[in-house]
């Protein structure tokens, strides 16, 4: 594959290049059409992890997915059935997180709804096959409802709250503030 076209206003600094999102946006295209069997392709979805995905993870959240991500794109593959024994004590040639069986529902639970995975339940009694969302982008993570609907804001002044405080008017500037209405 070649190498990506970077901009001119993009750095080069101990041939390390910084991408703008632009060019972040063409890069990923790029690099999501390689062979999930080739080590570039692990390589860039272990780069997405650490520097975009994590900020929107807790950390046990992050050390689950990264944990996923190792023993399905590590394994050339973008899907792999994961029991709880297995997380939590892992096999011969990888070791789990220590996490119980609750605490693994609840992570993966909260990986599925922000769309980091997609779970198969359909034989659950041989695991949870699990497929990484390698096309997830922060567009993907769910609203709450609570910011759904935003309700409208009334303006008021300084002034109007300090009416009939002597002083206020003539030493203060009026500020204007946001308040939300209260139902």
């Amino acid at each position: 594959m070649a190498a990506p076209h970077h901009s001119s206003h993009s750095s080069q600094r101990n041939n390390v290049v910084a991408l703008t999102q632009r060019d972040r946006v063409a890069y990923l295209d790029t690099s999501r059409n390689e062979d999930v069997t080739s080590l570039r392709f692990y390589a860039d979805a272990t780069r997405e992890l650490n520097r975009v995905w994590r900020r929107h993870l807790t950390l046990a959240e992050y050390g689950l997915l990264a944990f996923i991500v190792d023993n399905t794109v590590g394994w050339r593959r973008l899907s792999h059935r994961f029991t709880a024994r297995f997380i939590e004590h892992g096999d011969h040639r990888t070791c789990g997180l220590g996490l119980k069986r609750r605490q693994v529902g609840e992570l993966v639970k909260s990986l599925e709804e922000k769309r980091f995975i997609v779970v198969d339940r359909a034989e659950a009694h041989l695991g949870l096959l699990i497929h990484v969302n390698i096309e997830w982008n922060e567009d993907m993570l769910p609203t709450p409802e609570r910011l759904k609907t935003v309700p409208e804001a009334e303006t008021h002044t300084s002034s109007e709250w300090f009416e009939g405080h002597e002083g206020c008017a003539e030493n203060c500037a009026p500020l204007k503030r946001n308040f939300q209405k209260k139902p």
